[in-house]
């Protein structure tokens, strides 16, 4: 998850720096594992030019590139090779010329020459956004504004805004942080455990109306859907953003779409709640209703897939057809376009459960799922729509609320628990005063409800449904005060076992010696896998792969039944990075299911690969094949004294291979992998 600086120090009273917030965040539980600095290197942006396009033409030999005749302000055009799928005639854009130094990752760096692609002259590179370093946009080449001039300086040319981005490592659990305002809130309260004066600001925005005329809603899933807020605004304008809103988004990463679809995801990426706009006239008789799809439903997205719906699936419609898959998707046909002028907003709790169910049945994995998914607060429906209209309010002067409509079915209460002093004291081995559990605990946003005895009675917030126990609590008391003031005694006294079974490790570290000896790498791949590696197994087979009920994404969807096509994934990517003469191995557990019974066990994968010739310093060439792969294995085997009883021709999914055997079980395979 990315979080921008400057978006965060919007909400935090006190002063502090990146480097320093970044360390506070992690030592909260929020791990910052990158702190990127953005806005571009002043230096680069000086070298390099604003460019008009002349012309473009196809390649007459390449069917991804075009010929661009582009002008820097010189006597001639340059004459430069481009891939990005946006370049058209007519653009101002950012041209490195030859000689200028582009950074890469790891403080590389590589310079601009004159060159032949594909047999074409290329006298410069236009360049992404990535590229200059102003952000992680790499779709297509950057386009300037019109009002840049030609041959200037990119740095003249642009507003350099200077930003820090925090790249934090998010645990499932803290769907609270999936905000700015959430990531503030754990930064201030920090703080405040510090000793130092810090507060979170509060967003200020406008008050809805009192008396709107209701608008037509209907919950008839109030389990899925247990709260349901909707305004229809009019005088509505669509067009680009207010500049600070553009950044914003950018600083994240995000692209600015229009004002309206902008506003709904500043909100999202603020306070974390999820909201979606329906071009309210494209909702029959203005009225929404919130139910379960029917089984087969046909709906077509807003980026024109076209998919059928799952009877459990949750839906926005009208009378006619849905509108939008709840929390997940919007819908073609009732989303916002340039002739847009009034909206219906929605901003909605949805069921956690219902969401992710549907997210992963269709592959559809959004920013408002994984929040909905994750449990999201429902507490702030009201807050996410004020704050869209003050947003909207800007570019649309003749914005108008012409109805608003809320549903609560008062299933959501907050959760107690009962907290005792001493066993905090007892289980964190510290003493704490009073009144700095209090305060971190309303840092927090829980509630003291009463105190007696030594024992507190909390008021737990909705957004965070993983604080159920007074351990959890105690964590988080421990998360804010700081774990590393948790001091460590000077001995440990510890109780010594013996097992008189096999040892696994040291036939594993015997192994591994023997194959560091022969120049081979271990390398550790993922324990989930794809299940469309495995599409040609037969029925049997797949009735023993072990499947994700809740899978992470929508590839990554079963439990790997053998470690090979991980690592053919490992020796692709380097295959395609021209590392091509490999030696690796992989020691790692695979798993299977018979009936209702799950198993794993412990496998050992090596992988040769070879261009057919090994390299080596002393300029003799080996020719690698096969049988020559085959020899390693029977050295380890005599090393650990094996020997097969027989042997049998395999095939498998390879174009060749061999089959070991001992006491009738399979110990060993050999295949060959073709490269296509």
């Amino acid at each position: 998850m990315k979080i921008s600086y400057n978006w965060l120090q919007q909400y935090v009273s006190a002063e502090i720096q990146p480097n320093a917030a970044a360390d506070c965040l992690t030592a909260t539980g929020l791990e910052v594992e990158h702190l990127t600095s953005t806005g571009g290197d002043p230096k680069l942006l000086q070298q390099l030019r604003v460019g008009e396009v002349l012309t473009k033409s196809a390649h007459p030999n390449a069917d991804r590139l075009a010929l661009a005749k582009v002008d820097v302000g010189e006597e001639v055009p340059l004459d430069i090779v481009c891939g990005a799928p946006n370049l058209e005639a007519g653009q101002k854009v950012v041209v490195a010329c030859v000689g200028v130094e582009i950074p890469v990752k790891d403080g590389e760096s590589f310079t601009i020459r004159k060159a032949k692609i594909r047999g074409e002259h290329s006298e410069g590179m236009l360049c992404s956004e990535r590229e200059i370093g102003l952000s992680e946009d790499h779709a297509g080449i950057m386009i300037l504004p019109d009002t840049a001039k030609v041959g200037q300086t990119v740095l003249e040319a642009i507003d350099l805004y200077s930003d820090y981005q925090f790249d934090i490592g998010l645990t499932p659990n803290r769907s609270d942080a999936m905000s700015h305002y959430g990531v503030a809130r754990d930064l201030v309260a920090a703080l405040r455990a510090q000793g130092k004066n810090a507060s979170c600001k509060p967003i200020e925005s406008t008050e809805l109306p009192r008396d709107l005329p209701s608008v037509g809603l209907s919950i008839e899933d109030a389990s899925a859907c247990p709260r349901y807020s909707l305004l229809k605004i009019t005088g509505i304008e669509v067009k680009d953003s207010p500049k600070w809103i553009q950044q914003s988004l950018k600083s994240i990463g995000l692209k600015s779409i229009n004002n309206v679809v902008d506003a709904t995801n500043f909100v999202l990426w603020e306070i974390g709640q999820p909201l979606h706009a329906f071009d309210a006239s494209h909702v029959d008789q203005e009225s929404i209703i919130v139910r379960k799809a029917k089984n087969q439903e046909q709906f077509v997205t807003l980026d024109d897939k076209s998919i059928k719906l799952d009877k459990e699936d949750l839906v926005i419609a009208d009378a006619n057809s849905a509108l939008c898959i709840a929390g997940v998707y919007g819908g073609k046909y009732s989303g916002v376009t340039e002739n847009t002028t009034s909206i219906l907003l929605e901003s909605a709790y949805f069921d956690a459960t219902t969401i992710r169910k549907t997210s992963v049945r269709h592959g559809l994995r959004t920013d408002a799922a994984q929040r909905y998914e994750k449990g999201a607060d429902p507490e702030i429906l009201q807050q996410g729509l004020e704050r869209a209209v003050d947003i909207l309010r800007e570019t649309c002067p003749n914005l108008a609320i012409e109805g608003y409509t809320s549903f609560d079915s008062g299933a959501l209460k907050p959760a107690e628990v009962k907290l005792s002093l001493e066993y905090l004291d007892q289980l964190s081995g510290l003493s704490f005063s009073y009144a700095t559990v209090v305060q971190i605990l309303e840092d927090l946003d829980i509630k003291v409800l009463n105190e007696e005895g030594g024992w507190l009675t909390l008021s737990i917030p909705m957004y965070r449904s993983d604080v159920t126990r007074p351990e959890d609590v105690i964590e988080e008391i421990l998360r804010i005060y700081g774990f590393d003031r948790v001091s460590i005694p000077d001995r440990v006294h510890s109780s010594l076992t013996f097992q008189d079974r096999f040892q696994v490790k040291p036939w594993i570290d015997r192994l591994a010696g023997l194959l560091n000896g022969f120049g081979y790498s271990e390398i550790m791949t993922n324990s989930i896998s794809k299940s469309k590696h495995y599409k040609g197994l037969s029925e049997e087979d797949m009735a023993r792969i072990v499947r994700l009920e809740n899978s992470m994404t929508s590839e990554l969807d079963i439990m790997r039944p053998n470690l090979i096509p991980e690592g053919l994934e490992v020796i692709a990517y380097n295959i395609n990075r021209k590392s091509d003469n490999l030696r690796l191995f992989e020691f790692g557990h695979t798993y299977s299911k018979n009936g209702e019974a799950y198993s794993q066990r412990r496998e050992l994968a090596i992988y040769f690969s070879s261009p057919g010739s090994l390299r080596h310093w002393s300029g003799e060439v080996a020719q690698q094949d096969f049988n020559a792969f085959k020899g390693l294995v029977d050295a380890l085997n005599k090393s650990l004294k094996l020997s097969a009883q027989s042997m049998k021709v395999w095939s498998g999914s390879f174009a060749q291979g061999q089959e070991f055997m001992m006491s009738k079980k399979v110990f060993l395979r050999l295949g060959e992998v073709l490269r296509d």
